[in-house]
């Protein structure tokens, strides 16, 4: 007997500058691993294939309640951390991708 379905949760950190565009495209990629990367290997991106994504828009979140850095050149950089969920379900052959 198979799983039906894998849940695999994953927290990055953006840096966002004051000057980029709000929407965020985060990409999910399949690497043909038996198991996944420890969290300080890096994937060979050559073995990378993107399989599908979702734009996260950072418009509704108040940025100014994350911290925040400012460089010598006044350039601000937020940190945001972003909880990125894939449920790929093999019975009907659907992955989603949550970002919270």
């Amino acid at each position: 007997m198979y799983e039906e379905s894998f849940n695999y949760t994953r927290r990055f950190e953006l840096l966002h500058s004051s000057d980029q565009a709000l929407i965020k495209t985060i990409t999910v990629y399949s690497a043909d691993r038996k198991t996944p990367p420890t969290s300080c290997e890096k994937a060979d991106k050559s073995k990378l294939t993107p399989i599908d994504y979702v734009n996260l828009n950072l418009s509704p979140i108040p940025l100014d309640g994350h911290p925040h850095l400012t460089d010598a050149e006044g350039k601000t950089y937020y940190q945001i951390y972003v909880d990125v969920t894939t449920i790929l379900c093999l019975k009907k052959g659907e992955l989603n991708i949550e970002c919270r």
